[in-house]
């Protein structure tokens, strides 16, 4: 356990009572714990070989202690589903979500033989108190059809965090968010690709709400959060962050690409700025040629991963962070789980991936008769899309502390709700479904439009 400054605990103590009063009154509130797990999930540090800091910054006490704050913020969205125990959807969680619980436990169950029955135990316990009500929070959280634009929402005010805390870096010492010797941005994260990730998702969400926010105040900041995000992402110099974007971006605006003609001159705009700011003002030479390389930088680590699998295919070689014989990487998260929890663990992320696809037709296929809810299921496809290409590049279907699987969370919960409601005739069915093509201004618009928010916000017009 990392241990943080006693002001920084008394801080955190305040701020967790201030937050379950508030899921008290109104439990909606809850989303905003899960951004900041969000946020916290994007942190990390940077450590040398000889376990020095690489990134030490006003924000290392934090960043050190990520896996306790993340727990902590588990067992206090725990505390709040206890306290709104007929807001909790326990019957209404996504079967992706099932597969999430049962990576965790399976992990847990294999750490009593490769490490010990207490390291077992806490990843039991912590699998219990993050992922667990986690899910059940976020599937809670969207009980209507308009619940998805606050959700969203959320993603980006962790996402104004994040960036405000790097411009709070880069200012005081611009050395803690840049890779020294290759000059790529990393912000507050441990590696470059870890920070293209959260910028890539920032990206996406503010692109959606630009399209979709009914409140046009938020206009001008999505429009900027688009900017600064695209231009960092390509400033970490990772392949991996822009192949995401790409890919959420995609299942945003596959429908109606048009549209994002009326606001490619800010978005360039925006892109212009920073990248001035970047390398003028600062004085920071990023690495963005990097990101048009086609270096070949898996293959060999790939190769390794399936040498350890093969060497223990049963139960595998446990993880390399905890045990000097586990699986030494973790750039493909099925070779990683074959590494080092065996065939098993290996079936089960197959199995994962097979459920996803079916989920993602299904709900792909429902949404050409639901043109209401079109924008939201393209969201969530993205969301999903997005984690499902990660897989073959990083281990995050084992990741524990992970900010894309509580975005595949939120996908899976929007596209659960959905298929229920148009399986039970909630959710009415076009007459005339029109594939792949979307005219707004059509009688569907009035069908979809003065949804009143639960939040008491404006009256949603879901385009």
């Amino acid at each position: 356990m990392t241990s943080l400054p006693f002001h920084f605990l008394i801080a955190g103590g305040v701020a967790a009572i201030a937050a379950w009063l508030a899921t008290v009154m109104r439990f909606s509130n809850a989303r905003f714990i899960v951004a900041f797990m969000l946020f916290t999930a994007a942190n990390g540090v940077r450590l040398s070989p000889s376990g020095n800091i690489g990134n030490l910054g006003w924000l290392t006490p934090f960043q050190l202690a990520r896996s306790e704050v993340f727990l902590a913020c588990g067992a206090l969205l725990w505390v709040c589903l206890l306290t709104n125990l007929s807001r909790a959807a326990f019957n209404r969680l996504p079967a992706l979500v099932w597969f999430l619980f049962i990576i965790g436990f399976y992990q847990g169950m294999l750490r009593f033989l490769h490490e010990s029955p207490v390291a077992g135990v806490q990843s039991l316990v912590f699998t219990s108190l993050t992922i667990v009500p986690l899910a059940v929070t976020i599937t809670s959280l969207i009980r209507q059809d308009d619940d998805a634009v606050p959700l969203v929402r959320m993603i980006m005010w962790a996402n104004v965090l994040y960036l405000a805390c790097c411009i709070v870096s880069l200012v005081l010492n611009p050395e803690t968010v840049v890779v020294t010797r290759e000059r790529r941005f990393m912000g507050l994260a441990s590696q470059p690709v870890t920070a293209s990730i959260s910028l890539a998702m920032g990206c996406v969400g503010a692109l959606w709400l630009l399209l979709h926010d009914p409140q046009w105040r938020y206009r001008w900041l999505w429009m900027a959060l688009i900017g600064v995000n695209g231009i960092l992402a390509v400033g970490t110099g990772s392949r991996t962050g822009i192949l995401l974007m790409l890919v959420g971006l995609a299942a945003i605006l596959y429908r109606r690409l048009g549209r994002i003609v009326l606001v490619a001159p800010i978005g360039a705009a925006s892109v212009m700025l920073m990248l001035s700011i970047m390398q003028s003002w600062l004085d920071i030479d990023l690495a963005f040629a990097r990101t048009t390389q086609l270096e070949d930088t898996r293959t060999r680590v790939w190769a390794t991963l399936l040498e350890e699998g093969l060497a223990n295919p049963i139960i595998g070689l446990g993880t390399g962070a905890h045990s000097t014989s586990g699986a030494s990487e973790s750039e493909n998260s099925y070779l990683y789980g074959f590494a080092a929890f065996g065939i098993g663990m290996l079936s089960i992320l197959l199995l994962f991936s097979f459920t996803a696809i079916v989920h993602g037709l299904n709900a792909l296929r429902a949404s050409m008769h639901v043109r209401a809810w079109r924008p939201r299921v393209d969201l969530a496809l993205g969301l999903m899309g997005a984690y499902f290409v990660l897989t073959p590049l990083d281990g995050v279907m084992l990741s524990r502390v992970d900010q894309m699987m509580i975005l595949l969370t939120l996908g899976a919960s929007i596209t659960t709700h959905f298929l229920a409601g148009v399986r039970s005739g909630e959710i009415p069915m076009d007459e005339l479904p029109d594939i792949l093509v979307w005219d707004e201004h059509d009688e569907h618009d009035e069908a979809a439009a003065g949804f009143a928010s639960a939040d008491g916000d404006a009256d949603y017009a879901i385009r």
